[in-house]
């Protein structure tokens, strides 16, 4: 069975964007700073701030970010080299979570890793919309038919009552 995949294989790049951008933005702040300011005090508190922003911001946005692959029946999580398989009637909803790309997948359970999936659809996302929107809507639409999917067995039997 073929899976396809949902995530962008060049999300390791937009990690790296990402952090050659917060270094360039440190850079300055620490320019503008010493420019500014001659006390060390000053210094101290706008690395401590950005720090701290960019802990919330860097770490919490990239760290999260999943490899996803997908078929008809199942849910392929690349965690850590290590493939993690969730059939897909364990999904509750997929969102988009901000204009950069980033979904959400949300779980019925917690798995060990939380109830949520994140994953980053493409590097251009806002783009190339068109084709991404595509594969995700298909994958929505497969989240969907498995919740009302008649497993296995009582398939061959579920119109046995009916005259068709």
């Amino acid at each position: 069975m073929e899976t396809r995949v949902l995530s962008s294989s060049k999300v390791r790049y937009y990690i790296a964007l990402n952090l050659s951008l917060w270094v360039v933005l440190l850079l300055t702040m620490i320019y503008a700073s010493i420019k500014a300011e001659t006390t060390i005090g000053f210094l101290l508190f706008n690395l401590t701030y950005f720090s701290l922003f960019f802990y919330k911001i860097f770490i919490l946005r990239t760290a999260r970010l999943k490899s996803i692959r997908f078929n008809k029946h199942f849910l392929y999580i690349e965690e850590r080299n290590c493939p993690i398989k969730l059939p897909l009637t364990e999904v509750r909803n997929v969102e988009l979570r901000n204009f950069t790309g980033v979904h959400v997948i949300h779980l019925d359970r917690d798995f060990g890793f939380g109830k949520e999936i994140y994953f980053k659809t493409s590097l251009w996302y806002p783009f190339n919309y068109k084709k991404v929107n595509k594969d995700l809507f298909l994958f929505k639409k497969m989240v969907h038919d498995s919740k009302y999917e008649i497993p296995g067995e009582s398939a061959k039997w579920a119109l046995a009552g009916h005259n068709v």
